[in-house]
């Protein structure tokens, strides 16, 4: 301490001294009005009033050696690689959260902006890379952690001052480039301290899980599948969670559990009936109150890939017995893959049933009008003549069937136009009927449904024959999106159309005569059998969608481009290269993003667009397809995003790298919330010092003590009523 004395000192001594004796009379004169205790507590305030004023007239001062801020520069390195996306900061916070908050305060509440109005300061965020930060918000950078690298850089940077300081702000990650070990030992070697900032909770991260042990799973059409999970909690309490299945936006089942502490697995599961052959991907979502820290572990994704059975189950509706249906069971009962039931009007109010559906011969009411009947098969062989004798029920159950069951419908007969009820259903405008003359010839396209392979017999010359004479059903218009399978005679006039209507599949047969190839010799009995077999296994096989979207169910890794596809059919069913293909893409923040997909360059019809999701969680993409003849196709498809590589192979935070690194470079450590306000880093003794004098008389503590003193004195005379 050293005094900077306006007046002498023994004034100073002498002007205390009197006011001293001067308290000692009041003391002396006071002694016989009031209590002991109040002189002494009026003399001791009074004489402490004394002694501090006149301690204020000494001046007192001493002086402290701090680096000069103008001489050197300190670099704040900010770690911003994904293991800062954890969300341990608070229970709900990102780290990476805080530090962005750090960065954009302007206010001395930040540690970083009270350095920033203290030293001269360069900040840089850190991952495989260091880039200047020189405002603004941000976010994770790609790349691995390399905290080494970081460090070496900042040695070696240039500037207009040397470099006296280094504060590292991270969560010790450090997966690539240099040790920073070594480069804190040559820090040390050139007498410069680092500091260390460990951002995040110790340990691993607490949270709630949801897992598949298996993300595809295979079953038939028709046939249940169980989707299993697991669930884990690794909180130290019980927490409650509500675990959904859905495909899509379609809310499958729902349970809600009471998951145990400690990381104990839970297993639950999930029965699906899929009716559609293909693909079906099913979501497993995972809602808790409040949510946990790392949001896309409670997202998983399966995959059901769904085939066709190996028997397909058919119902024929006839409005009378003719040759077509005896000659059809025939064939079918001598085959192991089309199993065949009918239901046949015998006479007005009589139907009897047929096949394994039915006991055999059984009387039946009628013909069925409930859905439930008709999703017991996987294709319907429809007489026309039948179609009048139907009630709407039935009528309804037949398109809801084939729309939404993804059944098969084949109608065969006479066709009324716009006045037949099921229209909607059928490929075909108009038809015409028509006598054969001769024995024409048929010709199946073995492109759509009669492969030549399998089917050998269809396409051996002469081929398969109407009777001549006979009636048959000439398309004389098809709708678009319908083909033709087989044609009739040199013209090519079709006689058998094919279409896909909603999930399933529809095709009209204008002849009915087919029976009678297998009256006319064992090739053309072949024939027959290679016909039906072939038709019947199509209708009854659910169509490959025109609007494929490869990519739903896919996990992507955050920030890291990745290919969106999307596989596109026409009406004809053929690859669509002219159509015109938008998505708008909804992340887990909710904002919509708006992308057109180009034409791929593997295969025509694809398309694809490459993007980049920046945030973990589940991503919604709406695909909007637009065809060149004006037709438009809708889908949507989910995939989940998520941190990977190495940096989120070990995500807690890292305390003991980053106190090594203080430790072996003279800096300190300090964990963010244990932060005292006015933290300075280490700096390096080379720095060199500014002198300050601080002034006694300055000290807000000084003076809150001589007005205390001051006001207890002034209390205590008002009190015994000296005031």
């Amino acid at each position: 301490m050293r005094l900077d004395l306006p007046i002498p000192i023994l004034a100073v001594l002498l002007l205390v001294g009197a006011g001293l004796a001067v308290s000692w009379i009041g003391y002396r004169r006071l002694r016989r009005v009031l209590p002991r205790r109040y002189r002494i507590g009026l003399l001791v305030l009074r004489a402490t009033l004394l002694l501090l004023l006149g301690l204020l007239l000494l001046a007192p001062y001493h002086e402290r050696q701090r680096p000069d801020p103008a001489a050197f520069r300190m670099v704040i390195l900010v770690d911003a690689s994904g293991s800062m996306r954890v969300r341990d900061i608070d229970g709900d916070r990102s780290r990476l959260e805080l530090v962005r908050e750090w960065l954009t305060a302007t206010t001395d509440a930040s540690p970083i902006q009270t350095l920033r109005n203290r030293f001269q300061t360069e900040t840089y965020l850190v991952t495989d890379r260091s880039a200047r930060y020189t405002g603004g918000d941000f976010g994770i950078l790609p790349g691995a952690t390399a905290l080494g690298d970081a460090l070496a850089e900042a040695a070696a940077g240039y500037g207009t001052q040397p470099l006296g300081a280094v504060l590292l702000i991270s969560d010790g990650h450090s997966n690539t480039g240099r040790s920073p070990i070594e480069e804190a030992k040559r820090y040390a070697a050139r007498g410069i301290p680092i500091s260390c900032v460990g951002i995040g909770t110790p340990g691993v991260p607490a949270d709630l899980a949801l897992r598949v042990p298996d993300e595809t799973i295979r079953t038939d059409r028709g046939r249940a599948a169980v989707i299993n999970a697991i669930a884990v909690n690794t909180f130290d309490q019980p927490r409650q969670a509500r675990i959904e299945l859905r495909r899509g936006d379609l809310l499958i089942d729902s349970r809600t559990l009471t998951l145990e502490p400690g990381g104990v697995e839970q297993p639950l599961s999930f029965t699906v009936t899929p009716e559609l052959a293909g693909t079906h991907v099913y979501r497993l979502l995972l809602n808790a109150d409040p949510p946990d820290s790392i949001p896309e572990t409670d997202i998983a994704h399966v995959a059901v890939e769904v085939g066709d059975p190996d028997t397909f189950n058919m119902l024929y509706l006839g409005a009378h017995l003719g040759w077509e249906y005896p000659f059809l069971r025939h064939t079918t009962r001598h085959g192991d893959q089309i199993t065949l039931s009918a239901i046949l009007r015998l006479a007005p109010d009589v139907y009897r049933g047929y096949g394994q559906a039915f006991e055999d011969e059984d009387h039946v009411a009628g013909f069925p009008d409930a859905f439930e009947t008709y999703s017991r098969f996987d294709a319907v062989i429809l007489d026309s003549r039948v179609i009048t004798m139907l009630n709407d029920e039935a009528l309804d159950a037949i398109q809801h069937f084939v729309a939404v069951r993804g059944g098969g419908l084949l109608c065969l007969g006479p066709f009324q136009g716009l006045d037949d009820p099921l229209y909607d259903l059928l490929p075909v405008a108009d038809v015409r009927a028509e006598r054969s003359a001769g024995r024409p010839y048929l010709t199946p396209d073995t492109e759509v449904i009669f492969p030549v392979r399998r089917a050998a017999a269809l396409s051996a010359p002469p081929g398969p024959f109407l009777p001549s004479d006979s009636t048959h059903y000439v398309i004389t218009e098809m709708k678009r999106g319908a083909r033709s399978a087989m044609t009739l005679g040199t013209d090519e006039t079709p006689v058998l159309a094919v279409q896909r209507y909603g999930s399933g599949r529809s095709a009209y047969l204008g002849i009915e005569q087919t029976w009678s190839w297998h009256l006319a010799s064992q090739t053309d009995a072949e024939r027959h059998r290679a016909f039906w077999s072939h038709l019947l296994a199509w209708l009854g096989s659910t169509g490959k969608p025109r609007l494929h979207l490869p990519f739903d169910g896919a996990r992507l890794d955050i920030d890291q481009p990745a290919r969106l596809t999307a596989e596109i059919l026409g009406s004809d069913f053929l690859p669509a290269p002219e159509a015109e293909i938008r998505a708008g893409i909804r992340g887990p923040d909710d904002n919509l993003t708006e992308r057109t997909f180009a034409p791929g360059g593997e295969a025509p019809g694809e398309f694809d667009d490459l993007y980049t999701p920046s945030l973990a969680g589940e991503y919604r993409v709406d695909v909007r397809v637009r065809l060149p003849d004006g037709e438009t196709l809708e889908e949507n498809a989910y995939f989940l995003a998520a941190p990977g590589g190495i940096e989120m192979q070990s995500v807690e935070k890292r305390e003991d790298l980053l106190r090594d690194i203080a430790r072996i470079s003279g800096g300190a450590y300090r964990a963010y919330n244990r932060i005292e306000p006015g933290f300075t880093p280490a700096v390096a003794d080379s720095v060199p010092l500014r002198i300050e004098t601080v002034r006694w008389s300055e000290s807000w503590f000084l003076l809150v003590l001589l007005a205390g003193t001051a006001a207890g004195e002034w209390y205590l005379r008002r009190r015994i009523g000296l005031v």
